[in-house]
């Protein structure tokens, strides 16, 4: 039988190697979650200030990717409403 102590290492171990896959295919949401998953574990384990360090990560890493700032703004596009009876199309 496997001590929890053991059993949350190896799971965190598991994380980190998932997490080294998820890097190297540039898969940004699942590189979040795995790293919240490990940030879970170290906190079972009682590492509080890797756990924070960890999730600190995860923030930058999200804000990184939804800067919307460089993105252009489209204009506005009013739509006026005809007036009078609506468009009859041409019977062929």
């Amino acid at each position: 039988v496997r001590s929890s102590c053991g059993a949350i290492n190896d799971a965190r171990l598991q994380c980190l190697e998932a997490l080294k896959l998820a890097i190297k295919l540039q898969t940004l949401s699942q590189c979040a979650e795995l790293l919240v998953m490990k940030a879970e574990l170290e906190l079972m384990h009682g590492e509080r200030e890797e756990s924070k360090s960890d999730l600190n990560i995860v923030r930058n890493l999200l804000e990184s990717c939804t800067d919307f700032s460089a993105q252009v703004q489209r204009t506005d596009v009013k739509i006026k409403p005809r007036k009078g009876c609506p468009v009859q199309r041409a019977r062929s």
